[in-house]
């Protein structure tokens, strides 16, 4: 089972592709555009087509005869990437982990938020403020939950909007008692009495979310087990359960374990960090809360060492960097969350002095900015505690080796440097920046410590043998020898 702390929300932006053709072409709402994909059919539909009768999964045919003045755009993916790029990106912001599935949704890892509902609310705002589009949030412990909850699939939305499916899925009456009467999506959440309208938070609930939906929810497993379960007369994740795990492991073998706890809402898989990307991130969960200005000093000299010797591990020089306070309590106007600042350096961070001394300079201005003044403050005045506190170094760019001249032959050595320098300079601009580091920051496994040991006693034994003259044999492999007070 996950930690209770993990916890993970879906995104995806309904009209991410109608919006953006609007914003590259500057067409009004009223015009009707049809996004259609490689098999032809209905992909993204905007306001003026969806006013016409379009609808998503429709054919290219029929929607030429419902709508003949409608605009046809083919999809072509490098068309929307850069715009799927600083969404992404500003969704990285306020958080540590950001995957996208696709370029209209992403898995975005909440974990040790301080409120995940003032979480959603910032997301929404930046979202916003790139696609002008408000985006629809699923919230759960678990990825398989969470894109169930968001609504992004079609069986799950049919579901929680109060849809039926059709024979012989139908609606049963009152299965998310939480969801009856609202005809929007994002109602209340199912264990909360507050919530935003765009959201859905079903954390510790995922059990008995998943029941009275239809097996084709279950995204991760292949469509040829899901099809089996069908054949098997099991439609709902309900009617997997009642059948049992034993059960279910002698009708499709092994894969019938992970079928199961699926059906739990287990869902072990992380959420992976593609966002922000190419960063070094240094995170300080406090055991107490801290509201000491010294303590959050010392955690950030910390940090700027940890981030110092990463960076000079993999040869390379942040661009951008990010301290983000999680904040316990609400503030003075009943503001709960996070405290962000970012700086980006327009030249090579020498000019700003070291780790240190940049780290240093963005704790100072997130604790002075005017706009975050009353974050900071407490509703009985003073300074609110700190949860956690982390430094992030993003945009890395690959920095020039130093060159190393032999003192015998140093035409030959500065024409060898000068190819390794040329290499390495290459390896990091196609592969990334971490993709070259020292030897010394790989985990040495039983073995190789093993062999280390060994090598430092042939080393001290040649040590003794120099220093008292004697002629005694160099151990083997098979003997080691020791001091007494050793042995």
């Amino acid at each position: 089972m996950r930690p209770a702390s993990t916890v993970v929300a879906h995104v995806w932006v309904p009209g991410f592709y109608a919006k953006a053709e609007a914003m590259l072409n500057s067409r009004p709402k009223e015009v009707p555009v049809v996004i259609v994909g490689e098999d032809k059919k209905v992909m993204d539909i905007s306001p003026g087509a969806r006013r016409k009768g379009v609808k998503l999964g429709m054919s290219l045919s029929v929607v030429r005869l419902m709508c003949p003045e409608a605009v046809e755009v083919n999809y072509v993916p490098e068309r929307y990437d850069s715009l799927a790029s600083s969404v992404w990106e500003a969704c990285a912001r306020h958080s540590l982990a950001v995957e996208p599935l696709a370029q209209h949704e992403a898995f975005i890892d909440l974990s040790g938020c301080a409120d995940v509902l003032d979480a959603i609310e910032r997301l929404s705002q930046s979202i916003r403020a790139v696609v002008n589009s408000c985006p629809a949030f699923g919230v759960a412990r678990c990825k398989l939950v969470a894109r169930v909850a968001s609504g992004v699939l079609e069986e799950s939305r049919r579901v929680i909007y109060g849809k039926t499916l059709g024979s012989p899925c139908p609606r049963r009456p009152g299965s998310y008692p939480h969801l009856e009467g609202e005809g929007q999506a994002g109602r209340l959440t199912p264990n909360s009495a507050r919530g935003p309208r765009n959201a859905l938070i079903v954390i510790g609930k995922e059990k008995e979310f998943l029941a009275p939906m239809p097996v084709g929810v279950l995204w991760p497993l292949d469509e040829g087990v899901i099809e089996r379960l069908r054949r098997l007369g099991m439609w709902r994740v309900c009617d997997v359960l009642a059948m049992g795990r034993s059960a279910l492991i002698e009708v499709l073998g092994e894969p019938g374990h992970v079928v199961y706890e699926l059906c739990l809402g287990i869902d072990r898989s992380k959420v992976i960090p593609v966002y922000p990307k190419e960063t070094v991130t240094f995170r300080k969960v406090f055991e107490d809360e801290v509201s000491d200005r010294s303590i959050l000093e010392h955690v950030v000299e910390m940090g700027a060492a940890f981030i110092e010797q990463r960076l000079n591990a993999y040869g390379a020089i942040a661009r951008r960097w990010r301290i983000l306070l999680e904040l316990s309590g609400k503030g003075s106007a009943g503001q709960m969350g996070q405290m962000v600042y970012e700086q980006r350096l327009s030249r090579p961070s020498r000019f700003y002095g070291s780790c240190l001394e940049i780290c240093r300079g963005l704790l100072r201005a997130v604790l002075a900015a005017p706009d975050e003044a009353a974050r900071l403050r407490s509703q009985h005045g003073p300074l609110r505690s700190v949860r956690a506190l982390s430094l992030i170094a993003a945009d890395l760019e690959p920095t020039t080796t130093t060159l190393r001249v032999s003192m015998f032959e140093p035409h030959t050595a500065v024409d060898r440097d000068q190819v390794v320098e040329a290499v390495m300079t290459r390896v990091r601009e196609k592969f990334g920046a971490k993709s070259l580091f020292p030897a010394s920051l790989l985990e040495c496994d039983r073995r190789d410590r093993l062999l280390a040991a060994w090598e430092a006693c042939l080393h001290y034994e040649e040590g003794k043998q120099v220093a008292s003259g004697s002629d005694a044999k160099r151990p083997t492999s098979g003997e080691i020898l020791l001091e007494p007070e050793m042995a």
